[in-house]
């Protein structure tokens, strides 16, 4: 939300802050700016009070800018930190016309959407389709095998991330597994063979014993 004493004014979201750390906004088409009489128009010039609401595009590496309405760039103050304006945040500030400056007044946090699956068997060659519920595809995604009996020198309990994908030419040795996410699910097969891991003490490779494990995902969008 963007306001002066005159009116109340919206900004969309259009965010191209990256290594130069400038910052677009340009006004919302709804809602728009209203004045009393809920005539619509945009701020002329940038006046004292003035505030501005955005979510971050990207995280800041340094001195940032920014330019509403194409009202022109001025700086926003106490940003010469990298990652005090970090991607996803949602950011209000206020300008001060004494400075120049636009000022944080507040920096909240927007939660991450994140699935993680229940405990899932593994089975050579099986396959799995998950549902996440994320609403669209997950961009990050973990897998963990977690520790049913204890092996490998591994504790019951114990998560170790591994890498999917492990394959060679021998189908001895196609270990691994293979995540293929759309919007609605995560999408496993199972290398033909066990997954291979380090022994948690001495680092020899090792097959596990798929009994011992079960598989857990995590994901974020």
């Amino acid at each position: 939300m963007v306001k002066d004493p005159a009116f109340v004014i919206v900004c969309s979201v259009d965010v191209n802050l990256g290594a130069a750390c400038a910052v677009l906004l340009t006004i919302s088409k709804s809602p728009v700016h209203k004045l009393k009489r809920k005539r619509t128009m945009s701020p002329t010039a940038y006046t004292d009070g003035l505030e501005a609401e955005f979510v971050v595009g990207n995280t800041n590496t340094g001195a940032s800018t920014v330019n509403v309405a194409t009202l022109g760039v001025v700086d926003i103050a106490a940003t010469t930190s990298p990652g005090t304006l970090t991607v996803g945040d949602i950011v209000r500030m206020r300008f001060n016309l004494g400075t120049g400056d636009f000022d944080i007044v507040n920096n909240t946090a927007q939660a991450v959407p994140t699935f993680t699956s229940t405990e899932q068997t593994i089975t050579n060659a099986g396959s799995l389709t998950i549902a996440h519920g994320l609403g669209s595809r997950p961009t990050r995604i973990w897998a963990h095998l977690v520790n049913q009996t204890a092996e490998l020198n591994y504790s019951i309990g114990d998560r170790l991330i591994v890498s999917p994908s492990q394959s060679s030419s021998s189908a001895v040795d196609s270990r691994g597994l293979s995540i293929v996410p759309d919007a609605t699910n995560l999408n496993i097969r199972f290398g033909s063979a066990e997954l291979f891991v380090l022994n948690k003490t001495t680092g020899a490779g090792a097959a596990i014993t798929n009994v011992n494990w079960k598989l857990v995902l995590e994901a974020k969008i």
